[in-house]
């Protein structure tokens, strides 16, 4: 499960971020996760409910998750076009020479909280 081992980072990144900035506790995290990283949200908030438990955050502190579609551009002809899971080669052409614009990504969008 390397979802509490990504939640250890975000957490840490949020912490450190927060204590930067003068904000005592956080309520509320949004993550970005693009499907390519085969990231499930389900384990994403159990690990985020066990490690929420720290004084970082409020008593209900919440995790937001968006997931973005893989997107990819094929090399060949061109085509823009969201890819269907464990599809890896062009619907136009199918070429496999395809650019991945959209789909890797795990980021924090934003996280709320209150200052000291």
């Amino acid at each position: 499960m390397h979802e509490l081992a990504l939640m250890e980072n975000v957490v840490e990144t949020v912490r450190e971020d927060a204590r930067s900035r003068g904000i005592g506790q956080v309520s509320r995290i949004r993550l970005l996760v693009g499907r390519l990283t085969m990231v499930m949200p389900d384990s994403m908030h159990f690990a985020f409910e066990v490690l929420s438990q720290d004084e970082l955050f409020t008593k209900d502190a919440i995790l937001e998750i968006e997931i973005r579609d893989a997107i990819g551009r094929c090399e060949a002809c061109n085509q823009e076009f969201v890819m269907p899971e464990n599809v890896f080669n062009c619907p136009g052409c199918q070429s496999f020479s395809i650019e991945y614009i959209q789909g890797h990504e795990l980021n924090i969008d934003f996280y709320e909280g209150d200052e000291v």
